[in-house]
């Protein structure tokens, strides 16, 4: 009966695809780290600003298309391309180094990592689509906190791979993990099969609508991602934050980069577990609200730090209390709109989680003094807060306790 269990769940469709993930998450985390750290260390805070602000433009730029895509091709087909194409671009990558000697071009890299997001704008709103096909009820919130979970899991073990393989043989060892891990989990995926619902089938006039006109639909989802955004914007800073408090505040090397991230993520696979085994019974927007509030203190904490211990425990509750903040958002996004404009509605989540970070770093990066880098994080902090406080106001919000099924059809 045990080896019964285990094929089973081995075949599962959230198992194949929470595998998949980890994969491509661990080695996603471990290649940006090594990426920044290598521009933060060869060009500084002004070419670490042009760098994560060009690569991740992608997402600003598929933003208007991705929800049409998945709706036409489907969330899964989406998520196997993306991997695929990103394990080719990698092996490329590889290859590119070897021939280089060493030399890298900075320009290459940021291409590189600019066509890698293309593909990961695709991927995001599909993976945050896809649950919904694969489960239903409660235990939607349970898988999307398991895949989130990844994310905080690889935020762990992707800077310690990092630093090791970093140290041995820079770059190079990188990409070929990174092109292995992908090509693994695209073949995994072409494994998991979806039964088709009566619900599925789209009529071409519910595909044709623009991103702007489904969201407008829906007054309590426009607040909301209007609210994020402005929270994103001042969130986005943390990335440029963590390198330059590494360098200028603490006076280390990429392993104090790889503890910050580590702590960041430690917190945030705390806050994924508890979601995925526990519902909380308190409204929505108290789920919402109260974690957000907890992870701006914790925001202010970290930008007030002067020694590496209480970064690590100040990040450590930031990433828990925006794990907690973020499974209740997103079960709210992936319920409360009708099932055929979810792939939009995920499609604007994912430009304000990822793509709103350009313009943040930008803006921060133009105004960023390091001789008051801590002050300045500070505000940023403080900025996050006021929002949070603002996401009680909107009174649709106050009104819903739980939300088991789309609402909207």
């Amino acid at each position: 009966m045990g080896n019964n269990y285990i094929i089973r769940l081995i075949n599962n469709n959230p198992t194949k695809l929470y595998i998949a993930q980890m994969l491509t998450n661990v080695s996603d985390k471990m290649l940006l780290v090594g990426l920044i750290w290598y521009v933060t260390v060869t060009g500084g805070k002004s070419l670490l600003t042009l760098f994560i602000s060009i690569s991740l433009l992608p997402h600003l730029f598929m933003v208007l298309k991705t929800g049409k895509l998945i709706n036409k091709m489907g969330a899964l087909k989406l998520i196997i391309a993306s991997d695929l194409f990103r394990s080719i671009l990698y092996s490329i990558m590889a290859i590119y180094i070897i021939l280089c000697q060493g030399k890298i071009n900075v320009i290459v890299l940021v291409a590189s990592t600019f066509l890698a997001n293309i593909a990961a704008a695709l991927f995001n709103p599909a993976l945050l689509t896809l649950p919904i096909k694969l489960v239903s009820g409660r235990g939607l919130q349970k898988l999307t906190a398991l895949l989130s979970s990844t994310i905080s899991i690889a935020t762990i073990v992707g800077p310690m791979m990092a630093v090791y393989f970093y140290k041995v043989s820079g770059l190079y060892s990188l990409f070929l993990c990174a092109t292995i891990s992908y090509g693994i989990a695209g073949l995994i995926e072409l494994t998991i099969k979806i039964v088709k619902q009566c619900n599925d089938n789209i009529q071409p006039n519910q595909t044709s609508l623009s991103l702007i006109v489904k969201v407008k639909n829906y007054s309590l989802i426009v607040r909301m991602l209007v609210l994020f955004f402005l929270m994103n914007i001042f969130m986005g800073p943390l990335q440029l934050f963590m390198p330059l408090y590494a360098k200028v505040i603490f006076h280390g090397s990429v392993n104090t980069l790889s503890h910050l991230e580590v702590a960041l993520g430690i917190g945030a696979l705390l806050g994924m577990i508890l979601m995925s085994a526990y519902t909380f019974k308190c409204r929505l927007w108290l789920r919402i609200i109260l974690p957000y509030l907890l992870m701006a203190i914790a925001y202010f904490f970290f930008a007030s730090s002067y020694s590496l211990f209480t970064a690590f425990i100040a990040l450590s509750a930031m990433g828990f209390f925006l794990a907690i903040g973020n499974v209740s958002t997103l079960n709210l996004f992936q319920t409360y709109p009708a099932i055929t404009d979810i792939p939009a509605i995920m499609a604007m989540v994912n430009f304000i989680s990822v793509a709103a970070t350009p313009l943040a770093i930008f803006i921060a990066g133009n105004l960023l003094n390091e001789d008051y880098l801590q002050e300045q994080a500070q505000l940023y902090a403080i900025a996050v807060f006021v929002l949070g406080l603002a996401i009680y106001f909107i009174p649709s919000l106050r009104q819903i306790k739980v939300i088991e099924a789309s609402t909207h059809e």
